[in-house]
């Protein structure tokens, strides 16, 4: 679970550590990717995270939102 979704009754995961989490996988990822894998990863972790998702990948790989939401996203749904 990620983002603003709810664990238990009353906790929520905090954006900022999800945030601080996705910059340390992309940080250690990157070097190995090209730009397409680049954007496919932004794509699945803004779906992952669901309502907001983009924006906190957008803060998090610092990758433009239209990239994330237009290019990496129809690359990941059509899986090219």
């Amino acid at each position: 679970m990620y983002g603003s979704q709810q664990r238990g009754r009353h906790s929520t995961i905090n954006t900022q550590d999800m945030e601080g989490t996705i910059r340390k996988k992309h940080g250690r990822l990157a070097p190995f990717f090209n730009e397409k894998l680049r954007r496919l990863m932004a794509a699945s972790e803004a779906w992952a995270l669901g309502y907001g998702g983009i924006a906190l990948v957008f803060r998090a790989t610092g990758l433009s939102i239209p990239t994330i939401r237009a290019r990496g996203w129809l690359n990941w749904k059509t899986r090219t």
